[in-house]
């Protein structure tokens, strides 16, 4: 499929909701487009490295490595995997910033900042800054230089600030890590397609990602790592778990999809083929444009058509811009459906449901983030405490409370450096894409911080397997999780 340049351009509209979907510290989400379409990705890059600042990370803060393995514990310290076996499945070969040195040579490592300054002028207030985003990398950079290195080769960080709003920054910011910096991953992704098209194939880059919007094709690189489950698994997942409710046999589903998330509509695709697969009846199905205007406009239609329908549960698939309006439309129609959604387009988040009108109460989210713990009551995971330990051990500084965004964040970016380290400790003294990939396919089972966690293995790029079913309350305009998490 040729890329949309114009579906990409109304992102700059549409991401100020997604923008706001980083509360609980969960990092922002967007989609990938089909990596092995790259037609028009750099055209005019030279012009778009304005605005993308890089710079080179420097060391802060003096710990020894066995004080910090007292912290997180010997099996990421020392580089074990916790390997499950043989190293099948998908590998990747060359790419800018391949490591093939034995030597002590150190390794550039791209790291991503998103600045939110531009979501706030649609009133989605987010409390991380990219100085924060900064410190928090930079701590678990230090920690895992002091504690051996990658094979003994120290981790050299560039950072790359970019604008959530803007495509074109981020097309820059991409370009400054890869073809300037010539990093041998990026860390953390971008929420525009053109972005992660940009790393994983323009400039053949290893991506590791910490956003759900991992749809199917950002994988045939073999370049992506993703923490979140690719967009078909997720789906497979999410009809299981609403099946396990009661929430399809016998019920009159509608879906809302939106092409800026979901430009081919494999998503939907996916979710069709699983919901009838379990004895769903689905409807109507409403897909609306990428552009903000166009799709606003159609909602009341849609809204319409789907009460006409008789449908009592609405599967949320589109940007929570267009799932507020489509709520407090169809409560003015005298209209309250049961609603649910999943990590994909970030249906966990408060901020993505701060507008959501009384009607949207008791609504369900199956997500592997570890979203709503604190308004639970429930106690910080012992994962995110050692988290917070290393981070104050590394800045000599205190940690946020508990419950403060950037404490997710510091979760967030703690799983993904010390994931990545353990794979490319695995991957042994000769690391380069090859040998990451296979490496990362050893690793086995994870728990984590800022998720309940799952397995890489043979074949599996993408990690998260344990969900849980969070609900929606109306008196907190907040997600609350109401099970534990569960391998299935």
């Amino acid at each position: 499929m040729e890329p949309d340049r114009r579906r990409w351009s109304a992102y700059q509209t549409l991401t100020g909701v997604v923008v706001g979907m980083l509360v609980a510290g969960l990092v922002v989400p967007m989609l990938v487009d089909n990596p092995s379409d790259s037609s028009g990705v750099q055209a005019g890059a030279a012009s778009r490295r304005a605005g993308a600042g890089t710079d080179t990370g420097s060391a802060s803060g003096d710990i020894t490595g066995a004080a910090a393995t007292t912290v997180v514990g010997s099996d990421l310290a020392s580089g074990s995997t916790g390997g499950i076996g043989g190293a099948a499945g998908t590998t990747a070969t060359g790419g800018a910033g391949a490591v093939t040195a034995t030597d002590s040579s150190p390794i550039k490592l791209g790291f991503s900042l998103f600045d939110v300054a531009g979501a706030s002028k649609v009133g989605f207030a987010i409390g991380v800054s990219p100085d924060q985003e900064k410190q928090a990398w930079q701590a678990f950079v230090d920690y895992v230089n002091g504690t051996g290195g990658l094979n003994g080769r120290k981790i050299v960080p560039s950072y790359s600030t970019y604008d959530l709003t803007s495509a074109d920054s981020e097309q820059a910011s991409c370009l400054a890590l890869t073809q300037d910096d010539h990093v041998f991953a990026v860390m953390g992704g971008y929420n525009f397609p053109a972005a992660n098209v940009c790393v994983v194939d323009a400039n053949r880059t290893l991506l590791f990602n910490v956003l759900p919007f991992t749809i199917d094709e950002a994988y045939r690189s073999g370049r992506h790592v993703s923490i979140f489950m690719k967009a078909s698994r997720l789906m497979a997942t999410f009809a299981r778990r609403l099946d396990e409710q009661g929430l399809l046999k016998g019920k009159r589903i509608g879906i809302l999809d939106d092409l800026g998330g979901d430009p081919t509509e494999s998503v939907l695709g996916a979710l069709r083929a699983e919901v009838k697969a379990r004895g769903g009846n689905i409807v109507h199905e409403s897909v609306l444009s990428a552009d903000l205007g166009a799709g606003s406009s159609r909602v009341p239609v849609e809204v319409s058509q789907m009460h006409t329908a008789k449908v009592d549960l609405v599967l949320l698939l589109s940007t929570p811009i267009f799932g507020t309006q489509f709520a407090h439309e169809a409560e003015s129609q005298q209209w309250r459906p049961v609603y649910a959604g999943s990590d994909f387009n970030v249906w966990y988040t408060d901020v993505g449901t701060q507008n959501m009108p009384s009607s949207f109460d008791g609504s369900y989210s199956f997500s592997t983030a570890r979203v709503g713990d604190y308004k639970a009551g429930l106690p910080e995971s012992p994962q995110a405490l050692r988290c917070k330990a290393i981070f104050e051990q590394m800045t000599h500084t205190k940690a946020p409370a508990y419950g403060q965004d950037f404490s997710g964040f510091i979760g967030t970016a703690c799983d993904a450096v010390l994931t990545f380290a353990s794979a490319a400790r695995g991957a042994g003294p000769t690391l380069d894409q090859a040998s990451f990939i296979a490496a990362t396919q050893r690793l086995g089972s994870l728990d984590l911080a800022a998720w309940g966690g799952g397995s890489f293995g043979p074949g599996k790029l993408d990690l998260n397997d344990r969900t849980r079913i969070l609900r929606w309350f109306a008196a907190c305009k907040c997600w609350k999780p109401t099970t534990p998490f569960e391998d299935r």
